[in-house]
């Protein structure tokens, strides 16, 4: 049984200001296209936080190794630590947004709970968002071998993983 909407599931449509779905494309009464506002809203922010923040990450060489052997390792890491307070920003926009819809995080990996918002989204946008928590959680870790997994909020099941190897959808 699907429970039914609730009012954090709603909105306000700009246009004609009827109460629709949180990730309605059409306004139901107006006809008015949704989706590509709340869209264009977040990605600019998120492409160019993503490659101030996380690109930086694998630029900078952190992901070569696990641990801290070295103090130019060392150094990496805490270049990376001065990201976390931007990463950790724009995955509460993400969420507030909508397409993550919870971030659950855990010493080596973090699980990402996805509904309808996520999956509307092409795979390049999939991947640049969920790269944005590999980054904070790695990092977070010191470890590059952390695992960001992705499940659906409705049915609970993984629907994909990110890891060193990038993001793949099952």
């Amino acid at each position: 049984m699907v429970p039914p909407e609730s009012a954090q599931q709603k909105r306000q449509c700009p246009q004609c200001k009827e109460c629709i779905a949180k990730h309605a494309r059409k306004c139901p009464h107006c006809q008015t296209d949704q989706w590509p506002v709340g869209r264009t809203a977040v990605l600019p922010t998120v492409f160019v936080l993503l490659f101030t923040v996380s690109v930086g990450f694998l630029a900078a060489g952190c992901c070569n190794s696990v641990s801290e052997k070295t103090p130019e390792q060392a150094k990496k890491w805490q270049e990376e630590e001065t990201k976390q307070p931007e990463r950790e920003q724009l995955i509460d926009q993400l969420v507030a947004r909508g397409v993550f819809r919870e971030v659950e995080f855990r010493t080596q990996g973090a699980t990402v709970w996805v509904d309808s918002a996520f999956y509307l989204l092409d795979f390049q946008e999939k991947s640049t968002f969920c790269s944005v928590v590999y980054a904070y959680i790695a990092t977070q870790a010191r470890d590059q071998y952390v695992t960001v997994r992705l499940k659906d909020i409705t049915s609970g099941k993984t629907v994909g993983e990110h890891s060193t190897f990038g993001l793949k959808m099952r």
